[in-house]
């Protein structure tokens, strides 16, 4: 997994890391059935070019950032391994059904959002 994830438009550029449950391209999901005459099929599907990168703790400027990116539909580069690799860029939108980063922590991490950013290549 990744240290740290970089998404920026050319102007405003936010650093995070994912948490527990990151998923990235490459990964398979493989589904096993049984036909009636008793051979065995496996079937994987590819989750080519969608991240979903579980995030915590986010300032209530990078939601800001963020949930605009989303809004507007604006073509991003994502970096999946800034520090390790910062030569590997994607072209990416946020791709979530609705606004991603709308949980609030309660108690003193109240001012601190969480959720699931999907990012899908373009």
């Amino acid at each position: 997994m990744a240290d740290t994830l970089r998404l920026t438009d050319g102007a405003d550029t936010i650093d995070f890391s994912p948490v527990q449950g990151y998923i990235e391209p490459g990964e398979f999901d493989v589904y096993r059935h049984s036909a009636v005459s008793g051979k065995e099929y496996s079937y994987k599907f590819y989750k080519k070019g969608r991240y979903e990168i579980p995030v915590d703790f986010m300032t209530a400027a990078d939601v800001a950032l963020i949930s605009g990116w989303w809004e507007n539909l604006v073509q991003l580069s994502y970096y999946p391994d800034y520090i390790n690799n910062p030569a590997t860029i994607k072209t990416v939108r946020i791709h979530n059904e609705s606004d991603p980063l709308t949980s609030f922590h309660a108690g003193s991490w109240k001012d601190k959002l969480y959720g699931t950013i999907i990012l899908r290549e373009i």
